[in-house]
């Protein structure tokens, strides 16, 4: 008996002569059409035939006979009579979905001229003549400790040099630079670091200097004596300021109390060398931070260094404007005093009269306004440019001071 197996199609065919006939029969396995249910009839027909063939079977008379039940075969060669099957279609295969295509990002809006994109939450510019650069307090993300910092940009302030020039901070707000340092104010700590590198060189905390020190402290704006060196910051909350040594050390508190108006933006006006003032840009009393208004509006106030500094607790004001608005930075150009509208979004300029008010509301000229929160301003004297951080856009906006 020969037997042949076609694995491709699963099937198995046996030819053999049988002895009580003489006759050469092909005997297909019962289970081809359950292993190949798709084979035609005439393909069949063709296995069984090369089966035979190959053990001589069917060369006398050219005939086979089939196995009960299996399809008939006729003339030589056994060609199967029963016409072909047609074979089954090819499913068509499935066309690819399409991808779907991206989305195109929203561009930004254009910034207006004269606007730049700095840091998230810019709040202080300063402007040091020493080294040609701007610097930018950052406040970054609100209720993140150690992720303010302070940025330097080049002196156009159109570029940023160093991103993250001095690092580590909290809520940076004032900014002044002296005596190749770089003064910042931090929530409740003043922070000296190196202009040159921006390492800081010392953290020094007000914290438990004085019982007059409130429980949440909100330092604000920082100002330097060139004559003595001495730093004084301002607290626009809790109606306080503050005096540290050249190092950033030795912190004292001055004075609290309501005459200061919630001090917000500081300067050493030392135009008089005799009877050098400090300057506050007031926000105004009675503020109330969670709503942030105030009960009246700020105005500029001066108080003299040597009332200031001498060890009792109450001092003098003078008003050199009318209540012109909740006022946050102050410079000076000139004889000019250049200050900015937090609230309102505005930055004026005017020229105080020393020992009288001298401006209304209608009276200061108005040089920028609609801003996205105007903040401690700078000022570039030499080149008569004005820079102002616009906190909730992330942006410093230019003014030239001489169009």
């Amino acid at each position: 008996m020969f037997e042949t197996t076609q694995a491709r199609v699963g099937w198995t065919a046996r030819a053999a002569v049988q002895p009580s006939s003489g006759k050469c029969e092909l005997m297909k396995e019962t289970k081809l059409f359950e292993l190949a249910p798709r084979l035609s009839h005439t393909a069949l027909g063709c296995l069984i035939v090369v089966a035979a063939a190959a053990t001589g079977c069917g060369e006398d008379d050219g005939s086979t006979e089939p196995e009960t039940g299996s399809p008939a075969l006729a003339g030589a060669g056994g060609m199967m009579t029963t016409p072909a099957t047609p074979a089954m279609p090819a499913t068509p295969a499935m066309p690819a979905t399409p991808a779907t295509p991206a989305t195109p990002a929203t561009p930004a809006p254009a910034l207006p001229p004269g606007t730049f994109a700095v840091c998230e939450r810019p709040e202080s510019a300063y402007f040091d003549p020493g080294s040609s650069a701007w610097y930018v307090s950052c406040m970054a993300k609100n209720d993140m400790p150690g992720d303010g910092y302070v940025t330097k940009l080049n002196a156009g302030a159109t570029e940023v040099v160093t991103a993250k020039f001095v690092t580590g901070l909290n809520e940076p707000k004032g900014i002044r630079v002296n005596g190749g340092k770089l003064y910042v104010s931090d929530v409740n700590a003043l922070v000296t670091a190196d202009l040159a590198t921006g390492a800081t060189l010392a953290t020094t905390t007000i914290v438990g200097i004085d019982p007059r020190v409130p429980e949440q402290s909100s330092l604000n704006d920082v100002t330097v004596d060139p004559t003595s060196g001495n730093v004084y910051v301002s607290d626009n909350r809790n109606d306080i300021l503050y005096r540290f040594d050249s190092n950033g050390a030795s912190p004292e508190l001055l004075i609290r109390g309501p005459v200061l108006e919630g001090p917000n933006g500081l300067l050493i006006d030392n135009r008089d060398p005799a009877a050098p003032r400090l300057l506050i840009a007031s926000l105004g009393p009675g503020l109330d931070p969670m709503r942030g208004v105030t009960a009246k509006l700020g105005a500029v106030i001066a108080i003299d260094l040597a009332d200031l500094n001498d060890g009792d607790d109450e001092v003098e004001t003078t008003y050199l404007s009318q209540r012109i608005g909740n006022l946050d930075g102050i410079e000076l150009y000139g004889n000019d005093l250049l200050v900015s509208d937090f609230f309102a979004g505005r930055v004026m300029r005017l020229t105080p009269t020393v020992g009288a008010p001298t401006f209304d509301e209608g009276d200061a000229q108005i040089l920028r306004q609609s801003l996205a929160n105007s903040a401690d301003l700078g000022v570039d004297v030499a080149n008569g440019l004005l820079v102002v951080p616009e906190t909730s856009r992330g942006t410093v906006v230019q003014i030239d001071l001489e169009p």
